[in-house]
């Protein structure tokens, strides 16, 4: 499940968090995050790879509510599988809390109504090194996937 955030990397959702040399000063509030986001791409060194983990029966998602809850859903064969955890937002740092030793922090580089972006950190092609990785989502369920 985690596969999703990161993959928000919310796999990470399996994030190692983004330095901070990487602040571009947005000042995202809150409210404007409290929707479902669909993944839509990732961008790696310039080349743009499709989120391509949906399924016909329906779509992965993440989900923030009030009071720093965030539901993470997963369809996997046509079930819904879904994970409950926290989240706090600084500025334009979003940090997912999945227990207490267990935490990532991604930049958020652009929000509007229907679009979000947030760059992480981490190995994207298993090759034991990092990169720096823009995530794309989209508040807009996604049609003919």
């Amino acid at each position: 499940m985690k596969k999703l955030l990161l993959c928000l990397g919310m796999s990470a959702l399996l994030f190692t968090g983004c330095s901070d040399d990487d602040d571009n000063g947005l000042n995202v509030n809150a409210n404007d995050l409290m929707k479902k986001w669909y993944q839509v791409s990732y961008v790696v060194g310039g080349e743009t790879f499709p989120y391509d983990d949906h399924e016909a029966c329906g779509l992965d998602y993440i989900e923030f509510l009030p009071n720093g809850i965030m539901n993470e859903v997963d369809v996997w064969d046509c079930t819904t599988y879904t994970d409950t955890y926290g989240w706090s937002l600084s500025g334009d740092r979003l940090t997912l809390i999945y227990d207490v030793d267990d935490r990532e922090t991604v930049t958020i580089t652009k929000i509007t109504d229907t679009e979000l972006h947030v760059k992480v950190k981490y190995d994207f092609d298993d090759d034991g090194d990092e990169e720096t990785i823009t995530q794309k989502l989209t508040s807009v369920p996604l049609e003919n996937i």
